[in-house]
């Protein structure tokens, strides 16, 4: 037998030694670098489900009831009630120092109420609000010398020759009665340390009633007209969705900047009526009826600002916040009526399509318990 070369031999036993001890610590650092990172990724998840829990925290109160109020001190305006052109009968179409003349709105009261309760799942809450505003639009225009009103509502091909005169006592008066019902599903979160969010949606409604009253008077006999007044109806009925937030901008102490935005859009219906009734110098009146029913889209905007204050009562139990501040109010499109423009064609008529607004002041109070 021939002897082994151990010259040869020992180099591959050494090769094959250190080739096993590499695999053994390879799969070592293997074994290691998987348990790293199997402890990286649950501290990853432990730390994610840490934050999760507390990303944007409830800043509702305690699960319950609440109730709601607020005054408001609200004026109305309107665009498309001009019933007249104050001028000189004489030169009516060469005077340049003619203007249209509207009736001036008050200031009235409204009111806001509202009832809901807060949930304990995630800080949610349900609530409904009722809104209410009565108020009114009055001019009257009594001329003399050589001012009159023109009318700008008269029905001309109603008329007879001369088919258009002048008033020396003219007045307009409407009236303007709003109520607003939602119903909202919100929930109030931090997004910061001092600044606090409620976003909201559900379903709203609305009735809009207007009344309009015009009326001329004291008009020459030339015309062959003694009087000419209107009585116009322009109310909606409607309902759809609502969404908005609410805001507040922690000052400390219990007080807070708020600054609210609304929008809805709400389908219904218009009823428009316009009535006419015209006495002549000579022949019986004319009674003049026109009315018309439409379906529409309007939209509603709604905003406000001002200053708040919140405070726990006796114990954590009982919440009250109260608000000062400004609302704004938009409803577009809500000015329906509609006028005869041409003296020969009775069908030619068109919509004053007026944005109906409110603004002014409010105070609020909310009581939860």
């Amino acid at each position: 037998m021939k002897q082994v070369n151990r010259s040869f031999f020992l180099p591959v036993v050494f090769l094959c030694c250190a080739a096993g001890t590499s695999l053994s610590f390879a799969q070592d650092i293997d074994e290691q670098l998987i348990g790293e990172y199997n402890q990286r990724l649950n501290a990853l998840e432990n730390k994610w489900n840490n934050v999760h829990s507390v990303i944007n925290p409830s800043a509702g109160p305690k699960p319950g009831f609440y109730l709601s109020g607020a005054v408001l001190y609200l004026q109305a305006r309107e665009n498309g009630l001009d019933y007249g052109v104050v001028t000189n009968p004489q030169i009516f179409t060469e005077s340049v120092k003619n203007h249209l003349t509207a009736p001036d709105f008050d200031w009235n009261f409204g009111f806001r109420v509202g009832a809901g309760f807060n949930f304990k799942r995630d800080g949610w809450y349900l609530g409904s609000n009722w809104f209410h505003l009565e108020t009114d639009a009055v001019d009257r225009q009594l001329l003399r010398g050589e001012k009159a009103l023109f009318p700008v509502w008269t029905a001309q091909f109603l008329l007879p020759f001369p088919n258009f005169f002048f008033a020396r006592n003219s007045s307009a008066h409407l009236d303007i009665k709003i109520d607003l019902v939602d119903v909202e599903l919100g929930r109030a979160f931090y997004v910061s340390k001092h600044l606090v969010l409620k976003p909201y949606g559900g379903l709203i409604g609305a009735r809009i009633d207007q009344d309009y009253k015009i009326e001329y008077d004291e008009i020459p006999s030339i015309s062959n007209v003694l009087s000419d007044h209107h009585k116009m109806e322009n109310d909606f009925e409607g309902g759809g969705l609502v969404a908005g937030a609410n805001s507040r901008w922690l000052l400390g102490s219990g007080f807070s900047i708020y600054g609210d935005a609304q929008g809805a859009l709400m389908y219904g219906k218009f009823h428009l009526s316009h009535k006419e009734f015209l006495t002549l110098t000579q022949g019986a009146p004319i009674d003049f009826q026109l009315k018309k029913e439409m379906h529409l889209t309007r939209a509603l905007a709604n905003c406000a600002l001002g200053l708040r204050w919140e405070s726990p009562l006796s114990n954590t139990h009982f919440h009250a916040a109260f608000q000062i501040g400004y609302e704004f109010f938009l409803f577009f499109g809500q000015n329906q009526l509609y006028r005869f423009v041409d003296n020969q064609r009775p069908g030619a008529v068109i919509s004053n399509q007026g944005d109906l607004t409110l603004q002014g002041g409010v105070f609020s109070a909310q009581f939860d318990f």
